[in-house]
């Protein structure tokens, strides 16, 4: 695991280790591959190193999951579009999600057809057998935080 190790990143390097023994017959397709902690031991590094390639050859075709199986070797030739040089692990992916998730969330959410319906506006019951009452503005006053003596924004 360290022929590139100054140009490439470990999972990268062990992502190319297990997509040449899939190419080289050692990894058969349709067949599951070891568990994350036999190829830990075997190449010398941790799970979430493991984890990190497993999803690098995902994303470039070689394997595919499935929640509760396993990782399986796919019956279908791996794109050859480049993918190989993809430089992204799971806190890049992690990163792009947190940037995309949030705004599809306020873009449902205001484009919900519940925000339209007459329900929606109802006021709030504060539970089923007291009355209905609406909140008015500056109807609520902030009150000290018992345990942290401060004040609630």
């Amino acid at each position: 695991m360290t022929d590139d190790a100054g140009s490439k990143k470990l999972y990268q390097q062990l992502a190319r280790s297990i997509a040449d023994g899939i190419k080289g017959g050692v990894y058969p397709r349709g067949r599951r591959l070891p568990s994350e902690r036999d190829l830990a031991e075997k190449f010398g590094v941790s799970r979430p190193t493991v984890r990190e390639a497993m999803i690098a050859l995902e994303i470039q075709g070689f394997v595919e999951s499935r929640h509760g199986s396993g990782v399986y070797v796919t019956h279908r030739a791996p794109s050859l579009d480049g993918g190989a040089d993809l430089d992204i692990g799971p806190f890049e992916l992690t990163e792009a999600r947190r940037a995309v998730e949030g705004e599809a969330c306020a873009l449902a959410a205001t484009s919900s057809p519940m925000r339209r319906s007459p329900r929606w506006r109802r006021p709030c019951m504060t539970s089923p057998t007291k009355p209905r009452r609406r909140l008015r503005r500056g109807s609520i006053r902030a009150r000290p935080n018992a345990p942290t003596g401060g004040f609630m924004s």
